[in-house]
C-alpha cells in the first residue's frame, strides 16, 4: 500500500472520529449529548436515570452573562463526575440539564438524589470571584422498562411545580399521563394558532372613580379556535403551555402589533398590554416596542404594561434594563394580581411602578368576606403611602363598587361597567 492511500485513510478515520465526537459529545464540557444519550438507551435499559435541571440558571445568565453560565456548566459537570462512582454514566442533555444514567445506586434513588443537593449546598461554585451555590430540580426513572426520557421529563416537571423539595421519583399515574396529553393539544393548537393569525385582543374598560369615566383599556388576549372561527378560547386554558413551549414572545408581539394598530386610530385612549418574564429578558424587547411605537406613531405616553403575576420578583434585577427603557419611550407599569406573589413590598417600591392591580381573588367577594376588605385596605394604604394608584379587578357588582369607593381606590375593572370586546364603541 501506498503512503499516500495510507495518508488518505488515517485521512478519512480522523474525519470520522471527528464527526462522531461533534455529533455524540457536547463540545463545552467534552460530555456525552443528548443525541447519544437516545442511541444508549435504545440498546441498553438501565436500572436508574436521573434528569438534573439547575435551578435558575436562566437568571444567572442574565445577571452574569454566557461566559459565566458556561463556566456553571463546566464547573457542575466537574462536580458531579467527582462525586459518582464507577458504572454511573453522566451526560449534558441540554444547556442546563443534565442526566445520570446507572445501575448501582446505594440506597434509595431519592436519597441519592438528596444526596448530590447536599453536596452542593455545601460546597459553592465560583463565579466572578464570588460563591454562588446551585441546587437541581430532580426527576427519576427507576426500573420504569421503558421511555426512559419521557417518565424522567414528566418527574422534573413536578418536581419543578413543588415549593418544597424539588425530587420526585416517577410513578404511574393516568392522571399525569392524561395532563401531558391535554398540554400537548394545547401546545398545538397555539402553534396553529400563530401560523394562521388567530390570535387577537379584546378590550376591557378601566374606570376612573374620581370622574366616573372609562379612559384606559386593557387588552386581552383571545385565541379563535381553528375548527371553529366564531368560538373564541380564553387564555387560561392554553397561556401556560404556550410559555412552556417557548411561544409567550411571538403571542406578545401579536398582541403590540395588533394593539398598537388599532389605538393608533382611537384618539388618545390609553392602553395596557400584558408582559411575561420572557418578554422581559429578552434583551431586544425594549428595542422592538420602540420600533414598533415608531411604526404606528404611536405615543408611548398612552401605553401601560402589565407585570403578570407569574413572574418571580427576585428575578426583577435580570429585567429592570428593560422597564428602565420602557419608561424611558414614556410608558407606564403596572403589578399585575397585586396581593398574591407580591409580598416585597420594598421591591415594588424598587421597580418604580406607576400602578397596582388588586388580584381579583381578594375583590371578587369584597362585599362578604372580612378577610377580604383588609387585605384590599392594606394594599390601599401601602399604596396611598407610596404614592401609586391602584385599580380592584373583578369588579361585578354595585356593593362591591360602593367598598372600593367608600376607601378611595382610584380605579374599578369589571363586568360591572365594561365586558371584553372585539371593538370600543366609544372613539
Amino acid at each position: 500500500m501506498s503512503k499516500n492511500i495510507r495518508n488518505r485513510i488515517t485521512e478519512l478515520k480522523e474525519k470520522v472520529e471527528e464527526i462522531d465526537r461533534l455529533s455524540n459529545f457536547d463540545q463545552l464540557t467534552n460530555l456525552k449529548n443528548k443525541s447519544k444519550l437516545e442511541q444508549d438507551l435504545k440498546s441498553n435499559n438501565p436500572a436508574n436515570l436521573f434528569l438534573l435541571k439547575i435551578n435558575q440558571f436562566r437568571n444567572l445568565n442574565s445577571a452574569f452573562g454566557i461566559d459565566a453560565g458556561n463556566d456553571v456548566l463546566v464547573q457542575t459537570k466537574n462536580v458531579l463526575r467527582g462525586i459518582m462512582v464507577a458504572g454511573q454514566e453522566l451526560y449534558h442533555f441540554s444547556s442546563d440539564e443534565f442526566v445520570i444514567v446507572c445501575n448501582n445506586v446505594s440506597g434509595d434513588v431519592v436519597q441519592f438524589a438528596r444526596n448530590i443537593n447536599s453536596y452542593l449546598a455545601r460546597n459553592p461554585m465560583q463565579i466572578e470571584q464570588k460563591e454562588f451555590f446551585i441546587q437541581f430540580s430532580i426527576g427519576i426513572a427507576s426500573h420504569v422498562q421503558t421511555e426512559w426520557m419521557k417518565k424522567a421529563v414528566i418527574a422534573l416537571n413536578k418536581a419543578r411545580e413543588s415549593q418544597f423539595e424539588k425530587i420526585v421519583l416517577y410513578e404511574l399515574n393516568l392522571e399525569e399521563e392524561k395532563r401531558i396529553q391535554q398540554n400537548l393539544f394545547w401546545i398545538g393548537k397555539v402553534n396553529q394558532a400563530l401560523e394562521n393569525d388567530l390570535f387577537f385582543p379584546v378590550f376591557q374598560g378601566i374606570r376612573d372613580n374620581r370622574n366616573k369615566v372609562i379612559e384606559k383599556y386593557e387588552c386581552l388576549l383571545r385565541m379563535k379556535d381553528s375548527e371553529n372561527l366564531e368560538k373564541f378560547i380564553s387564555p387560561y386554558l392554553f397561556l401556560n403551555q404556550g410559555k412552556q413551549a417557548g411561544f409567550s414572545g411571538k403571542i406578545t408581539k401579536v398582541m403590540m402589533e395588533k394593539c398598537c394598530e388599532y389605538f393608533s386610530k382611537r384618539g388618545n385612549l390609553t392602553f395596557s398590554i400584558n408582559l411575561t418574564s420572557d418578554d422581559l429578558l429578552d434583551s431586544d424587547f425594549s428595542e422592538y416596542v420602540k420600533d414598533t411605537f415608531r411604526k404606528y406613531q404611536l405615543n408611548g405616553k398612552r401605553v401601560t404594561f402589565e407585570i403578570l403575576e407569574s413572574i418571580n420578583l427576585n428575578e426583577v434585577n435580570a429585567f429592570q434594563n428593560n422597564l428602565t427603557n420602557l419608561k424611558s419611550l414614556g410608558a407606564k407599569i403596572a403589578v399585575d394580581d397585586f396581593g398574591t406573589e407580591y409580598s416585597n413590598f420594598a421591591r415594588i417600591i424598587g421597580m418604580d411602578v406607576d400602578f397596582i392591580k388588586i388580584d381579583g381573588l381578594f375583590i371578587k367577594n369584597l362585599d362578604t368576606d372580612k378577610n377580604s376588605l383588609k387585605i384590599v385596605e392594606a394594599i390601599n394604604s401601602f399604596s396611598k403611602s407610596v404614592q401609586i394608584p391602584v385599580i380592584a379587578e373583578y369588579v361585578h357588582n354595585a356593593n362591591i363598587q360602593n367598598i372600593l369607593e367608600n376607601i378611595d381606590i382610584e380605579y374599578s375593572q369589571g363586568f360591572l361597567f365594561s365586558e371584553p370586546k372585539p371593538e370600543i364603541l366609544q372613539a
